[in-house]
């Protein structure tokens, strides 16, 4: 039983390397043909350059709407984002070597993401499950549930909203606003947040 396991974390290994492999060479060409100032921030050989290693490891691509290059960098984290862990979805008994601890308390992590229309900043709030599970409460009130984060972020790439995270003052100048004078919205519960959603951006727009 030992070595069926060993041969099965083994297979994921190797099955993660040769993702990594492949699809990281492909991520950066990707980013050297269509996002040249993310490019000149990694410069050449970035293959392995710590900077950008810690921008995948981090899953920073998931800041730029650009579904391809989520489709790409994310399976390039093969080999970088615990193999033992992926061994546990295919092999249930290697879990226990994954460190997941069961009753795992990790809280919701937030994003937000607004879209501008004409004078008005629309917003919505990305809330990650620590499941991988995602929801999306919009303007209207609505929670929309998915399946994982990748899906709920493609859909509000979609509809032209963007992270507020990745937002440089340039970009939202570009939109419309500054970054100096919006921020998302607070409230103590949803129901709070549900008549700040929608901003005017008076004449700046």
């Amino acid at each position: 039983m030992t070595l069926f396991f060993a041969l099965c974390f083994v297979g994921v290994a190797i099955a993660g390397f040769s993702a990594f492999v492949i699809f990281w060479p492909l991520t950066l060409v990707h980013i050297r043909d269509r996002h040249p100032l993310l490019a000149e921030r990694f410069g050449n050989g970035a293959f392995l350059r710590p900077d950008a290693l810690r921008w995948l490891l981090g899953r920073d691509y998931r800041k730029t709407p650009d579904r391809a290059l989520s489709g790409l960098a994310t399976p390039a984290l093969g080999i970088a984002a615990d193999p033992a862990g992926r061994a546990g979805h295919g092999c249930p008994a290697l879990a226990a070597f994954d460190g997941t601890d069961m009753n795992d308390t990790t809280p919701d992590r937030d994003e937000w993401f607004p879209a501008s229309l004409g004078n008005t900043l629309i917003w919505a709030r990305l809330r990650i499950r620590p499941a991988g599970t995602a929801e999306v409460l919009d303007s209207d009130g609505n929670t929309l549930s998915y399946d994982s984060e990748d899906t709920a972020r493609s859909q509000l790439f979609d509809a032209e909203f963007v992270s507020y995270d990745g937002l440089d003052e340039e970009d939202a100048l570009i939109r419309g606003f500054s970054l100096h004078e919006v921020q998302p919205p607070q409230g103590a519960s949803d129901a709070d947040l549900h008549g700040r959603m929608v901003q005017s951006l008076g004449a700046r727009a």
